[in-house]
Parts: structure tokens; C-alpha cells; sequence
């Protein structure tokens, strides 16, 4: 078990979009090791699936963290998505994680409330 400590299973759950017509419900599973590589997919806001890879800085508390990845399913060609978010611990393992995703230049068409649970191994 030694070798996943620090390892994050997440799930996203479900959007609020800044415009309507958008999927919000945006299930999928996602992995975080404790280098900050970040990859995962979901359903995204135009119902189409999405796979991404990228980095997380998390701060130094564990309760901010910023992500940067690029992801497949947005207009044919991958996209770079940033998201700022804040954890909210449910247990010391368990925790809700709260998240903002900026409308993409050029190719979004919405700002995005996110929301998502995680497990730390």
C-alpha cells in the first residue's frame, strides 16, 4: 500500500454552466499522483467524452490547487483547460473538491462550476 499513499481517485459529478443548453451532468473518474500528474476522463459540457492529461499543483495545506491539462472532445482538437479548485475535507481521506473552469478562448462557449469527490490512498 506504501507505494499508492498520496495517490487521489476522484469522480466528477456534475457542471453548472454560465449559459444554458449545456450538459451538466459530467461523470467520469480521474487519478492524481503525489507528482502532480493528473489524467481522467468524463462526459463534457457537449456530451461528448473527453479523456485529459496534465499537471496539479496543490498548496502546501491541501486545500487549494490549481490544475492545467489538455483535453480531447472540444471541436476535434485538443484544448488546454485550466481549474482552480478548493478541497473540503469530509474525513481525512474523503473529500468534496469545489472547482471553477474559465470559458476557453475560442472554443468554449461557457464558464464552469464544477464539482467532484475524491479519495487520498
Amino acid at each position: 500500500m506504501d507505494a499508492l499513499t498520496g495517490i487521489i481517485i476522484g469522480m466528477h459529478i456534475a457542471s453548472v454552466h454560465s449559459v444554458g443548453g449545456m450538459n451538466n451532468t459530467n461523470l467520469g473518474i480521474y487519478i492524481r499522483a503525489q507528482s502532480g500528474f493528473s489524467a481522467g476522463t468524463y462526459r463534457n459540457s457537449y456530451r461528448r467524452d473527453t479523456y485529459y492529461a496534465g499537471w496539479t499543483w496543490e498548496s502546501e495545506s491541501k486545500t487549494w490547487a490549481l490544475s492545467t491539462v489538455a483535453a480531447s472532445g472540444y471541436r476535434n482538437h485538443l484544448v488546454g483547460v485550466p481549474l482552480l479548485s478548493a478541497r473540503l475535507p469530509i474525513t481525512d481521506a474523503l473529500a468534496a473538491r469545489v472547482g471553477y473552469i474559465p470559458k476557453p478562448p475560442g472554443v468554449g462557449g461557457s464558464h464552469v462550476g464544477h464539482l467532484m469527490l475524491e479519495w487520498r490512498l
